[in-house]
């Protein structure tokens, strides 16, 4: 019985103390929202008294804010899962078969830039007397066909004219091409900048997000 009465004493002082750090916490509670009750009552008369609170009014629209916050957060998620894809595909091409693969292409990327860009980086052996007296076409097809090791018959389609000289604003400069030798792949390999003419389309293009980038 001795024991019995310990363990009851215990439990009552136990009981005591976690309902009086109960008590406090709750009158603490309450004196927090007594005050921030007080704020919102200061906040909402400045409103109503400077004409602020009528012109805010009409924008606080829980549902269309919804709306807004969710399509905000569903691009959000878009983006991230895209980075996400684009990151594990990224991991696993880092192959030695695929970063082969990726210089063999680069070959094409650069070729799109013509013979005389491709000879100014060192892309290409100096030009002979007979190639310098080669049109500008036929100069970057000797070019490129060099550069990727494609044969002549495999370039189907050469555009890659400056603006400045020929061709239509409307078309990026570009060059297509079967690969042959890498399997029959064909190949569109669109050049960037590299004219005054394209330094301007870059001016005044507009962006598009891509890969939900």
């Amino acid at each position: 019985m001795r024991h019995l009465a310990v363990v009851g004493g215990v439990a009552l002082v136990s009981g005591v103390v976690v309902a009086s750090a109960i008590y406090r916490r709750r009158a603490a509670l309450r004196s927090r929202l007594s005050r921030w009750t007080e704020a919102l009552e200061l906040v909402k008369a400045f409103g109503d008294s400077s004409g602020l609170e009528a012109e805010l009014s009409p924008g606080r629209s829980p549902l269309r804010n919804f709306a807004l916050t969710s399509a905000v957060q569903a691009l959000t998620d878009r983006r991230a899962a895209a980075a996400a894809q684009l990151g594990s595909a990224h991991a696993a091409a880092l192959s030695p078969a695929s970063l082969r693969e990726a210089s063999r292409y680069m070959r094409f990327a650069s070729a799109a830039y013509g013979a005389a860009l491709m000879a100014l980086f060192g892309l290409l052996p100096p030009p002979t007397r007979e190639q310098l007296e080669l049109s500008v076409e036929a100069a970057d097809r000797a070019g490129i066909c060099t550069h990727t090791g494609i044969r002549t018959e495999d370039l189907l389609r050469l555009d890659t004219a400056s603006l400045d000289v020929a061709g239509s604003s409307d078309c990026l400069r570009h060059f297509l091409a079967v690969d042959s030798a890498g399997g029959g792949a064909v190949v569109l390999a669109l050049r960037g900048t590299a004219s005054l003419s394209d330094v301007v389309h870059d001016a005044v293009a507009y962006s598009e997000p891509f890969c939900g980038g």
